[in-house]
Parts: C-alpha cells; sequence; structure tokens
C-alpha cells in the first residue's frame, strides 16, 4: 500500500510565490526594511518559529500583530475565490484513491487556512488526516509534524512517502525517517538536498508515474 504526506503551499497549491509577495507587500505598507531573507527562512516554518526568525532580524522591535494580521489580509484576498493548484495536483490525487493510497497533509500553514484551500478546489475528500502548524510546537524543520502525521496514519515514517518543496520541508520529513520526495518550487535542488531526499521530480504528474512502477 501507498502511504504518503503532502505538504500544501508550493506542492499542492502554487501559493508560496503568493506568500512570499503578502511578505513584501506588508513590509512595504509598514515600512520594514530587507524582509526577502528572512521571509525565505521563514517558508515552512509556523507563526511561534517564525518570530524567532525575525526577533532576530530586528533586534529593535518587530510589529508582529500588525504584520500578521495585514498578511493574513493579503493572503486571503488572493485566494478568496481561487486557490491555484500545482501541475498534476488532481491527477496525482484521483490515482491514490483508485489504488486505495492513504494520504495525509502536514503543513505549518494554520488548520483553518488549510481546510479553506481544500474546501474550495474541492480535494478535501482525498485526504485522511491533515496535521497543521498550530498542532504542534516545533515547525519544520523540526521532525515533529511528519512524526504527528504517522502516528495518526497508523504507521511508521519508514512506510511512508513525503513530498516537499522547500528546504525546512525537506528537512523535517527527512529528519522523520520517512522517504522524502522533492518537488522544486521556490528553492531549487540542491547538494544539501540531493543527501536528503529519497527521490527528485519535475512535477507531481512524473511522481505519479512514478509511483505506478513500485
Amino acid at each position: 500500500m501507498i502511504n504518503i504526506v503532502f505538504d500544501m503551499d508550493g506542492v499542492l497549491f502554487d501559493t508560496q510565490k503568493l506568500y512570499i509577495k503578502a511578505w513584501h507587500e506588508v513590509a512595504d505598507i509598514l515600512g520594514i526594511p530587507n524582509i526577502s531573507e528572512p521571509a525565505y527562512l521563514c517558508i515552512g516554518r509556523n507563526e511561534d518559529d517564525q518570530t524567532e526568525i525575525l526577533d532576530k532580524y530586528y533586534p529593535n522591535g518587530f510589529p508582529y500583530e500588525e504584520f500578521k494580521k495585514l498578511k493574513r489580509e493579503k493572503l486571503l484576498s488572493y485566494v478568496e475565490k481561487d486557490v491555484p493548484l500545482m501541475k498534476g495536483t488532481k491527477e496525482l490525487l484521483a490515482y491514490l484513491k483508485e489504488v486505495g493510497a492513504r494520504v495525509a497533509i502536514a503543513s505549518s500553514t494554520r488548520q483553518s487556512v488549510i481546510r479553506h484551500h481544500l474546501e474550495l478546489t474541492g480535494l478535501t475528500e482525498y485526504f485522511e488526516k491533515i496535521i497543521s502548524g498550530d498542532m504542534v510546537s516545533h515547525s519544520k524543520p523540526a521532525p515533529d509534524i511528519y512524526l504527528m502525521a504517522c502516528k495518526e496514519l497508523g504507521i511508521e515514517p519508514s512506510e511512508a512517502f513525503a513530498v516537499e518543496d522547500s528546504y525546512n520541508g525537506i528537512r523535517s520529513a527527512a529528519a522523520a525517517g520517512l522517504k522524502t520526495i522533492m518537488i522544486p518550487d521556490m528553492q531549487p535542488y540542491n547538494e544539501e538536498m540531493e543527501k536528503l531526499v529519497y527521490g527528485c521530480f519535475e512535477n507531481l504528474l512524473v511522481f505519479k508515474e512514478y509511483l505506478k512502477t513500485i
């Protein structure tokens, strides 16, 4: 049986670019300089871990609550009526359902946002378990979220694939012991990732064809 745990942003939904866009737009509104580097470091992390990163970059203070509020409003405005899918999302999920795979999401995004995206795109039925960033103390790159996903599915991590796009996500899934697959989006495949992943594929359609061979 195929067991598979997906990240969400940048893997199932083409939303990682929107995430970075929101960071830059809100930083401009609030007059916050040099947001690019911390924004990329925060990819795949929950809000608690993001706060720690921003503390290091802005030791003289950062307007967390105002920034989070405006960022959420921006992101919701982008996906209010439509959430863009990554290439192959529906085809792969349909195949996994057809073969009786056990499927979960492990995303650092909040539960409410995950549910919103799945319901808007009609994909909720494809997922047996949904683990969100607000369900764990430490988000990616810590292994907690993937360990919880496997526990909820009742499987060993070594029995499951993880599908990720970001460096923090790859580090998290690999540390948890899953067979980690990288589908690059905004962060390219590199030497570190090569050492951590089970495989790297151009998109979800190519990964689907691989799954048919195992």
